[in-house]
């Protein structure tokens, strides 16, 4: 703790006044030392040192320094100050009070000057006698529940609760998506050190149940207890189904909960921005006499977070699944403080009836909590940055959408471009991919998004989610609304000499439009969904060409996306919502692509010229009755020439006939290359893939060159587009140099012999001897490791020496040594 600024982003002041008392100025390390559970970049806990003198105050809690030595003094746990008396003569406004987020005070604005001049997460400011004011009748525009009327008693009673019930439960139960929807993961903290067990019935009296259990490790202390994190997995959920969870809470069996699984081509998925619960604290509360300390900035944004989570599941009625941009809680090193915001993070009882995947915002980045709280799929445990908490990039597949979550705090291009390669080779046959993550790269924020821990994002993941075909990507971080265009990475138009990265080009998208497979991915930077920190826009608009919608709402908010199949199309809408009223402040944005499932594939028809000659010769043998058998023989012999109309075959360069394998006619993924040339496979086999002598221009920006269609559809900076087989494809102009491709033209004769034997009072032995030529087992195979089948998936199926595939699952196998 060499500077206070790392502890103390947010000083409150320096102490006003030494303590009466003799001062021993001795450090103390017991358990009640409340310094301890403090953990920044330079400590994971300060001693405490309850007679030294004051040094410094922050929230609830005083700090002084002995030998150097940062050490905490004393911390008033759940303390709520009394409301001052009002004077009804005393002209007060917000500005009066915001020293901890200006560095100084303003005045209040004279009664008679009604002229608003800016308004932002504070209140209404006026322009007076050379300096900003507050206006006296503003309210402020944060989200403090002690303004509503509507939910006077709702909040009367939770306030209640909090306080005696609520705020230290920290055993309460997270749920997470498991690696793909027939899985789902928990985590929790006990106060029990056994492994930690879990039931799943399809009857909610728990018979017939199956048991599953976890991992427990020791976390730590908080108030005198043991705490215990536990994780555990499930798996074996069906579609369409209704299921019951139990958990074993310290030797204990809780009530079961209801579990449903939904229509697996029609579903919901919740997102919003920072929850940022505790976020609150500092601002200016309602009377505008004080401001929030913790503990009433905690439980307040505990009351609208659960109403923020109750409000959108009675909108979407049966949500799947729930994704959040990151900062969860909003206290970054004092540990405890953020055990209790995890408190009311999980406090709503609808996030026990569906999976929440969260991304790791700044607040939540320094701390370990995060990881404990949330038991997470595919994790990825080796960035490059090995001292940071390892695991918070993660990705999984929800029924027809691949979601990846990455940690963009610390996160390199390598780190990026492995967990995305990962997640897409994993689950490459997903109509639809996610992505979601903190730091909002195309966002406009004044606060976050032009500053170079936001910005360097737009080098590298701006060319990974176009070059893999991302559909949309969920940010937060400033607490502010945008909705970008369709951006899509574009290298011709990077500026070495600009300092910003521009790279891309954009797509204009309009609300309530139906844009098939469109070209770029499309950026939502979400508000803050408890409405604890509002902020405003850069001032640089007009500069920021990729902006399409941005709003201030100053409340509370979410969004849904909606994912449904239509006449053999797959459909995703983007909304977002206003929590209180429902108010559909942006969207639907409309996306919609072929079901590749469900589509039939077009066969091109050769029509063909066919001539038939049949010649039919009887012979009828009569010998005397009851001497011999009758027997007639019919014999026809049908001759057949077929002469096809002109089509391709085989290319007359195609170099891996002379190695018994075709050429490849549609695909161009080289699966591996040998000192013949590249091989790719169709239809199950081996087949050589012709380098063309002219490489597709538009391959480097992720699309291929359209083969047949000329119809241009949109143009570009990067030139004319059109479509084929329902993706994008890009068209070359005439004078574009191109291969040409020389096919023959086959006449086959086909001869057929049918024989017709009649015989009477005769048995007849048949003998068939059947000659099977067999198929040339391919040459080329995966070595040890190497992927070797699962959906969609067309490499190699065999594997090298004594190695074999191994499926692991629908999706993925691989070679691995006999034995394993």
């Amino acid at each position: 703790m060499k500077n206070l600024t790392v502890l103390f982003p947010l000083l409150i002041a320096y102490a006003k006044a030494k303590s009466s008392s003799a001062k021993s100025e001795q450090f103390y390390t017991g358990p009640d030392c409340w310094s301890f559970y403090y953990q920044d970049n330079e400590s994971t806990g300060y001693k405490c040192c309850p007679d030294a003198e004051v040094k410094a105050t922050y929230g609830n809690s005083t700090w002084g320094k002995v030998n150097g030595e940062w050490c905490g003094i004393k911390q008033n746990i759940n303390e709520i100050p009394e409301e001052p008396e009002e004077d009804p003569n005393e002209v007060t406004c917000f500005t009066l009070y915001l020293e901890s987020s200006y560095e100084r005070t303003y005045p209040c604005c004279s009664p008679d000057n009604k002229k608003i001049k800016y308004v932002d997460q504070h209140g209404q400011w006026g322009f007076e006698n050379g300096d900003w004011c507050g206006m006296p009748d503003g309210k402020p525009t944060w989200n403090d529940r002690e303004y509503y009327d509507d939910t006077r008693e709702e909040w009367n009673e939770f306030k209640e609760k909090w306080d005696k019930e609520y705020k230290f439960n920290f055993e309460r139960l997270s749920v997470t998506p498991g690696e793909d929807e027939s899985k789902l993961n928990f985590a929790w903290y006990s106060r029990s050190e056994e492994n930690p067990v879990m039931r799943l019935s399809e009857n909610e009296d728990m018979s017939d149940y199956t048991e599953f259990t976890g991992t427990n490790n020791y976390i730590r202390k908080y108030l005198g207890d043991k705490y215990y994190s536990n994780k555990i997995s499930i798996e074996g959920l069906k579609p369409k189904s209704t299921y019951y969870y139990q958990r074993l809470l310290n030797d204990e069996w809780e009530a079961p909960i209801k579990y449903t699984t939904r229509d697996p081509d029609n579903f919901k998925f919740i997102f919003v921005g920072d929850p940022q619960i505790g976020g609150s604290h500092s601002h200016v509360a309602h009377g505008m006499r004080r401001v929030l300390g913790l503990d009433d900035g905690i439980r307040n944004d505990a009351f609208n977070w659960k109403r923020t989570i109750s409000k959108a599941f009675d909108l979407t009625k049966e949500p799947s699944l729930v994704l959040s941009a990151g900062d969860q809680a909003d206290s970054p090193y004092d540990l405890l403080y953020r055990e209790i915001e995890y408190s009311a993070l999980f406090l709503p009882d609808q996030l026990k009836t569906v999976p929440m995947a969260a991304a790791v915002g700044n607040h939540d980045a320094e701390s370990f909590s995060h990881d404990l709280h949330f038991n997470v799929p595919h994790p990825y445990l080796t960035p490059e940055f090995q001292s940071k908490i390892p695991g918070y990039n993660y990705f999984f597949k929800f029924n027809n959408v691949l979601v990846v979550v990455l940690e963009t705090n610390f996160i390199t291009e390598n780190d990026a471009e492995v967990v995305i390669n990962n997640a897409v080779e994993t689950y490459p046959e997903t109509e639809w991919r996610i992505a979601l993550f903190h730091h909002d790269m195309f966002g406009n924020g004044y606060a976050h998004s032009q500053f170079d821990d936001t910005t360097r994002l737009r080098k590298f993941l701006t060319e990974l989610f176009t070059n893999n075909n991302f559909d949309v990507v969920i940010n937060g971080h400033d607490h502010l609304y945008t909705a970008s265009k369709f951006i899509t990475y574009d290298p011709s138009r990077i500026d070495e000499s600009s300092e910003k990265f521009t790279g891309y080009n954009v797509t204009v998208v309009e609300k309530d439009k139906i844009y098939e497979d469109p070209k770029g991915t499309l950026y939502i930077t979400a508000n803050c969904s408890s409405g604890s920190k509002l902020y405003t826009e850069t001032g640089d608009n007009d500069k920021l060409d990729y902006v399409n919608y941005f709003t201030q709402t100053y409340t509370a908010t979410f969004g849904v996306l909606d994912f449904e199949k239509i006449d053999g199309k797959l459909q995703l809408k983007i909304t977002s919502y206003e929590v209180e009223n429902y108010n559909e402040f942006d969207g639907p944005y409309i996306i919609e692509k072929i079901d590749k499932a469900t589509t039939t594939t077009t066969t091109t028809t050769t029509t063909t010229t066919t001539t038939t000659t049949t010649t039919t010769t009887t012979t009828t043998t009569t010998t005397p009755p009851v001497t011999t058998p009758i027997t007639t023989t019919t014999t026809t012999t049908t001759t057949t020439i077929t002469t096809p109309s002109p089509s391709p075959t085989e290319p007359s360069e195609c170099w891996s006939l002379k190695q018994g394998y075709p050429c490849c006619v549609k695909t161009e993924i080289v699966v591996i290359e040998d000192e013949n040339g590249k091989w790719g496979v169709e239809n199950d086999d081996w087949c050589g893939i012709i380098v063309e002598t002219e490489k597709c221009p538009f391959n480097q920006y992720g699309y291929p060159c359209c083969k047949t269609t000329k119809v241009v559809v949109s143009i570009d900076s990067m030139g004319k587009w059109g479509i084929e087989d329902g993706q994008w494809c890009g068209i070359v102009d005439d004078n574009t140099p191109t291969t040409t491709t020389t096919t023959t033209t086959t006449t086959t004769r086909k001869t057929t012999t049918t024989t017709t034997t009649t015989t009477t009072k005769k048995t007849t032995t048949t003998t068939t001897t059947t000659t099977t030529s067999k198929t040339p087992e391919p040459t080329l195979c995966a070595d040890v490791w190497q992927q070797c089948g699962g959906v969609g998936y067309n490499g190699p199926t065999c594997c090298k020496g004594d190695y074999y595939c191994k499926s692991y699952s629908d999706y993925y196998s691989q070679c691995v040594p006999k034995g394993q």
